[in-house]
């Protein structure tokens, strides 16, 4: 979701700011903190106490991660396949907090690379760093988990990648078709002007309002609109009307596309709002009333936790004037 409303953004206003995932995981990061301490609070105040057969459940986890021993060879190479992107992402732009640089990028840092490979009069930097983005880091690394040996080997000798193809075709490529599909619904919304008609047609009656007033009805919207639609689905078929809301109110979108995304992620009253709801209610634990009752608490005190992290975090974080 969070990937999906940057693209859309990076595409629908293409001469915006930048967000960088460093930015992002410093501004979102203590907001999700904080209301995961307020769900444990609402959640343990008033949810059944723990029971005897919770604790035998615990106990039975205990002991089956317990015989899953240490981790293999190729667990380990995995973790670090995984942390190696995670610190490419992060550290691919230059970390700024508000308009003071902290760290440099190393996708900045290209153009003295390239000079030093005597390519720089054939490439200029804009050149090079056009095609340097997270999509790169993301193909790079799934290449290297197929030439990266996993410490197995077969009958005959050979080395066994960290990735083959038997593994590869059973990946969830339906997520890559709804990642596509929000796109491509985004490029429509874009191409028919249906953006634009209903970015004016919202901001008649929010013109007169603050920017702060304008941001809570914004995230009330996508966090009761999401309970019946996925979290991609919505985000990707608003937030063309983010952008150009943003643009005839005079906002900058960053303040309305990060919070209304993060709204999308604060769905909790019904078992159809995401996948985790449905696991849970599958349980058998909770019946749907139970759900609706504390989701409601916490879909309505997402609210000004959304907005406080807004203005304390988001706005100085990004350098939002």
């Amino acid at each position: 979701t969070n990937n999906a409303a940057v693209a859309i953004y990076q595409e629908r206003l293409p001469h915006g700011e930048a967000v960088s995932v460093a930015q992002w995981m410093l501004a979102c990061v203590p907001i999700g903190a904080v209301y995961l301490a307020l769900a444990w609070f609402v959640l343990t105040r008033h949810l059944p106490k723990v029971t005897s057969s919770d604790e035998s459940l615990r106990t039975e986890l205990r002991n089956r991660l317990t015989r899953l021993g240490r981790p293999t060879t190729a667990e380990v190479r995995m973790m670090l396949v995984f942390a190696a992107t995670a610190v490419l992402w992060v550290f691919r732009r230059k970390i700024v907090m508000g308009s003071v640089p902290l760290l440099p990028g190393w996708s900045d840092l290209t153009d003295d690379w390239f000079r030093l490979l005597g390519m720089s009069e054939k490439m200029d930097a804009e050149t090079i760093s056009s095609f340097i983005n997270d999509s790169t880091v993301s193909m790079l690394m799934a290449v290297a988990m197929f030439v990266i040996p996993s410490g197995t080997r077969t009958p005959a000798g050979r080395n066994i990648p960290l990735m083959d193809w038997n593994c590869a075709v059973r990946l969830p490529w339906d997520i890559m078709l709804l990642f596509g599909g929000g796109f491509a619904l985004a490029k429509a919304f874009d191409t028919t002007q249906l953006s634009e008609w209903l970015g004016a047609a919202l901001t008649n009656p929010l013109a007169a309002m603050p920017p702060w007033l304008v941001i809570c009805v914004v995230c009330t919207m996508m966090t009761f609109l999401t309970e019946f639609t996925s979290n991609v689905a919505t985000i990707s078929t608003l937030m063309p009307t983010l952008c150009a809301m943003s643009v005839a109110l005079q906002m900058d979108a960053r303040l309305l596309f990060i919070p209304a995304t993060l709204a999308t992620s604060c769905a909790f009253m019904l078992p159809i709002a995401t996948p985790p709801n449905a696991i849970v209610f599958g349980a058998g634990r909770l019946n749907v009333g139970q759900m609706v009752r504390y989701g409601f608490l916490l879909n309505i005190a997402g609210i000004p936790i959304l907005l406080a992290g807004t203005y304390l975090l988001v706005k100085p974080i990004l350098g939002i004037p």
